[in-house]
């Protein structure tokens, strides 16, 4: 599988284990409601237009999905719902055995000095 033409953007979070279910249920205004339908729209149309991938995995061992859309598929072998909270496999699986080291380590610097990273 040729993934040449394909990027992806890889947002890490580092909520601790405790937090990650720390939003629970929030009463919204109407207007607010239509501001987060509008910005939902938006996203979803941008994701639709990108030729890759889009995701956001928390900053733990094995990269636990927490987002992901656009060509999964087509750039991991795998659709989203088996990648999300590692349903049926994980992001460090799917990460080339020889790159994990390199990679998780241009991310811990990046998410330790807040710095945008790139890992290719």
């Amino acid at each position: 599988m040729d993934n040449a033409a394909y990027k992806s953007e890889r947002c890490v979070t580092s909520l601790p284990a405790s937090n990650r279910n720390m939003f629970g249920k929030m009463e919204i205004s109407s207007t607010l409601q239509a501001k987060l339908k509008n910005s939902e729209r938006m996203l979803n149309s941008l994701i639709r237009n990108l030729n890759g991938l889009v995701y956001c995995c928390l900053h733990d061992a094995k990269w636990t999905m927490v987002f992901c859309a656009g060509d999964c598929k087509q750039v991991t072998g795998y659709d989203a719902k088996s990648i999300l909270s590692n349903h049926s496999t994980d992001w460090e699986k799917i990460t080339h055995p020889e790159d994990r080291e390199r990679v998780r380590n241009i991310i811990d610097d990046a998410v330790a000095t807040g710095q945008r990273f790139v890992a290719e």
